[in-house]
């Protein structure tokens, strides 16, 4: 469903023979400011997402006038939100920063110390780079994303920009935008719908905080764009909910075994030609295989360089399935 024309991104999608899927609202950052400002327009106040959470607690039943259905205890999530830190004129030079990454001159840790394994995917202009990812980009079902970018370059190549005023009359601009989602969007959801302005800003900062700490390398001290704000943070009781991490490479493997390998269908056959035998038959082949296996250098190697980081966390496979 789309109404009028405009620069930002705004649908309101939902099914008409299944209710009970609910309502998807999706919007970006341009759409969130342009509701701010004609909110302040009409009710000379402000709102952010917070204020717009907390006013969704207040519904409790909807009534469809044409079907006549009543929707009590209304439930709502946000299954992804994106923030972003602005660095005006604080000199900083992503260039520098993603060759710093790429050569480890600088690591990535979370607020627990343990290091940013993400991939790094830059994008150069004759040598310099104006925006770079911890995280790829391409993949789906991602639960985090850093995306950091010249924003003042990106305001001024669009005329209609929301921003432009501020991209003119700064000589530096940098965005460190995270794109949180699954369960880190819950729980920053959660944590939201009961905070005040003050707090709302803390909330932000401490999630960015959590999971993206600059570092040098070769000693225990914070780069610049981390330490001006812890500087400047606000203490917080907010923390994101601790959860079983499954590596990603066992993650996939075992979801090719369940989904992409034929091994379910096989035992489904086995099961109605021959029953609960055929199917104990199968489960001995396998049995039988796995104990007279040999692994191959390569896979040895693999599990050498690995091996550490799998045993500090748990086997676990969560079944994904689309929001």
């Amino acid at each position: 469903m789309e109404y009028g024309y405009h620069e930002f991104y705004f649908r309101i999608a939902y099914h008409p023979s299944n209710p009970k899927t609910g309502i998807l609202i999706k919007f970006s950052a341009h759409a969130l400011e342009y509701y701010r400002t004609r909110y302040k327009e009409l009710f000379g106040k402000d709102v952010d997402l917070h204020g717009i959470l907390q006013a969704l607690d207040t519904v409790s039943v909807i009534v469809d006038s044409d079907s006549g259905l009543v929707f009590s205890d209304v439930n709502y999530r946000c299954s992804r939100i994106d923030v972003y830190i602005d660095y005006i004129d604080e000199s900083i030079d992503i260039t520098d920063l993603y060759k710093g990454l790429i050569q480890q001159t600088y690591i990535i840790r979370n607020s627990n110390g343990r290091k940013n394994q993400s991939k790094l995917f830059g994008r150069a202009n004759a040598d310099k780079y104006e925006t770079f990812y911890v995280g790829n980009p391409r993949q789906r079902n991602r639960r985090l994303l850093l995306r950091v970018y010249d924003k003042k370059t990106e305001e001024l190549a669009n005329r209609n920009a929301f921003r432009l005023d501020t991209a003119k009359n700064c000589d530096n601009w940098i965005r460190f935008e995270v794109e949180f989602s699954e369960n880190y969007a819950h729980d920053l959801t959660d944590a939201l719908k009961s905070v005040d302005n003050d707090s709302f800003h803390s909330i932000i900062l401490n999630a960015f905080l959590a999971k993206y700490r600059f570092c040098y390398s070769d000693k225990d001290e914070y780069l610049p764009v981390t330490s001006v704000l812890l500087d400047k943070n606000v203490a917080s009781s907010f923390s994101f909910q601790s959860r079983i991490e499954s590596d990603p490479t066992i993650e996939r493997k075992i979801s090719y075994m369940l989904r992409g390998s034929g091994l379910i269908p096989l035992l489904y056959v086995v099961n109605e030609v021959w029953g609960e035998s055929g199917v104990k038959y199968i489960y001995s082949l396998i049995d039988y295989a796995w104990k007279r296996f040999i692994p191959s250098r390569k896979e040895r190697a693999w599990l050498k360089n690995h091996k550490d980081d799998l045993s500090k966390k748990t086997l676990f496979y969560k079944e994904r399935t689309k929001e």
